[in-house]
């Protein structure tokens, strides 16, 4: 990582900030843990720009890369499930990173706090479980990935980061028994509904 990229993204993250605090979305605790787990760890090299998904690779153009990353938008991280379209198949995003300002909206609803044990259900790049575990301690964080790539994907993302939370590669519908009970739940994924309290299909000891 060059100086130039550095101060880039270190420029790039301040603008962010700007952004998120003027929304009043980046309470002191979560500003602090944005500076800590930077997004740019946790982003692919390879990310797909525009209506018509074309792939921005980090070592070919870094400064659109950068900005993409840093924006308040979501960035599409994964194409056809992970297959080559080719040249001229179709294109439709299949996982992507969400935008900051919905990401750090649901972490501040979700209201936790230091020593709080948290399931999220959604790992994707792993950013969000990053942040989670600079709050509440990554031994707190257990997050699950249903798509076995991602899953490993992120788990060494975080780990390499030094957040050695748990990353589970399973169906998120049934929670995960095995580190509950949990003081608060996340889904950073699209469901159909939410199994009402004392559900079967709800993880036990899990609440949101």
């Amino acid at each position: 990582m060059t100086e130039d990229f550095v101060a880039a993204e270190r420029t790039a993250l301040r603008g962010l900030l700007d952004t998120l605090r003027r929304e009043g979305l980046v309470p002191p605790e979560w500003e602090r843990a944005a500076r800590a787990v930077p997004r740019s760890a946790y982003v692919p090299e390879r990310i797909y720009l525009g209506d018509d998904l074309e792939p921005c690779d980090r070592a070919d153009a870094p400064e659109t890369w950068l900005r993409a990353v840093y924006a308040d938008d979501s960035v599409v991280t994964q194409i056809n499930d992970g297959g080559d379209p080719g040249e001229d198949g179709e294109r439709w995003a299949s996982s992507s990173a969400s935008a900051p300002g919905i990401v750090f909206r649901m972490l501040r609803m979700a209201d936790v706090d230091s020593g709080h044990r948290v399931l999220e259900i959604g790992t994707g790049t792993g950013w969000n479980a990053g942040l989670l575990s600079h709050v509440v301690g990554p031994e707190n964080v257990t997050t699950v990935e249903v798509d076995p790539v991602p899953a490993a994907t992120a788990k060494d993302r975080l780990w390499r980061e030094g957040l050695r939370a748990e990353v589970v590669t399973e169906d998120g519908a049934l929670g995960h028994a095995g580190s509950a009970p949990y003081d608060r739940l996340v889904a950073t994924c699209s469901v159909r509904s939410v199994p009402p309290r004392g559900s079967n299909r709800s993880s036990p000891g899990a609440s949101s």
